[in-house]
C-alpha cells in the first residue's frame, strides 16, 4: 500500500461529495468490480459539473498508479484552486503543508 491507493481514494470520494454515490456502483456487484478493475467512471448527468471537476476526478482515478496525479499536482488543479482560494483560511499555491505529502 502506498500513496497512490490515497489518490485513488481522494477520487472516490471527490466523486461520492459531488454526485451523491460512489463511481463503480451498479446494480450487479460483478459489473462493479469490472468497472473498478478498469477503472470505467461514467459521470451521472445530474447534478451538471464542471469539466475541470471531472478532469480532476479521471486524474485521481487513472487505473496504473502510476499514472495518477500525484497529490501536489492535485493541489494546483483548476478545479482545486477555484473551488478552495476563498474557502479555506489563504490561498491554495500548490504546496502541501502536511508531512508526507508530495
Amino acid at each position: 500500500y502506498d500513496k497512490a491507493v490515497d489518490v485513488w481514494t481522494i477520487g472516490i470520494l471527490t466523486f461520492e461529495m459531488l454526485y451523491g454515490d460512489p463511481p463503480f456502483y451498479p446494480e450487479e456487484m460483478a459489473v462493479s468490480y469490472r468497472m473498478i478493475l478498469q477503472a470505467d467512471v461514467k459521470f451521472p448527468f445530474q447534478p451538471h459539473t464542471s469539466s475541470d471537476a471531472k478532469d480532476s476526478i479521471r486524474r485521481l482515478l487513472r487505473k496504473d498508479p502510476r499514472e495518477r496525479i500525484r497529490l501536489s499536482d492535485a493541489l494546483r488543479h483548476p478545479f482545486i484552486v477555484e473551488n478552495c482560494k476563498s474557502k479555506v483560511k489563504g490561498k491554495v499555491k500548490g504546496k502541501a503543508k502536511g508531512k508526507g505529502m508530495r
